[in-house]
């Protein structure tokens, strides 16, 4: 299947090799807006979002939405650009988001290493048991909680 103008090599945006498909997709996004004499307040408008948030998908703080690609590709007449690179936009967010979850520890395993270095008699503030306690109630509150004290659950 030839990918005519849409291939990687005439993409004219692409940095370079390493740049990520979220930002190739949010670089095309400013390209064919910009190119169709469009404001982000105005796309925005049209696509029913806020300007902040198109901002935030040509700069890659923000990923693009399902049917995104999609609604602007008929919007903007890119013959089909934005959803030929969406396949890889959402494969990118799915890896990273994968990626992030198996990097953080789980909360239970924690929890049984506490658990285990106190049956063995260790304690890292001596033998003041409710401080203890606490030590582990707020470890397991940061893990529960994402890292955030006092978030909400």
């Amino acid at each position: 299947m030839s990918l005519g103008p849409y291939a990687p090599e005439f993409l004219p945006h692409q940095r370079h090799s390493a740049t990520s498909a979220h930002a190739r997709f949010g670089d095309r996004l400013r390209h064919w807006r910009r190119l169709r004499g469009l404001s982000q307040a105005e796309l925005g408008r049209r696509l029913g979002y806020h300007d902040s948030h198109i901002s935030r998908v040509e700069t890659t703080r923000r990923w693009p939405p399902v049917g995104m690609a999609e609604r602007t590709d008929r919007l903007l007449d890119t013959g089909g650009e934005l959803s030929f690179l969406w396949p890889a936009v959402d494969r990118e967010r799915r890896a990273l988001r994968r990626r992030r979850s198996t990097d953080r520890v789980a909360p239970e395993a924690l929890q049984q290493l506490l658990g285990a270095a106190r049956l063995a008699g260790w304690s890292p503030l001596g033998t003041n048991e409710a401080a203890y306690d606490q030590v582990i109630s707020t470890v397991m509150e940061l893990l529960n909680d994402g890292g955030r004290p006092g978030s909400p659950a």
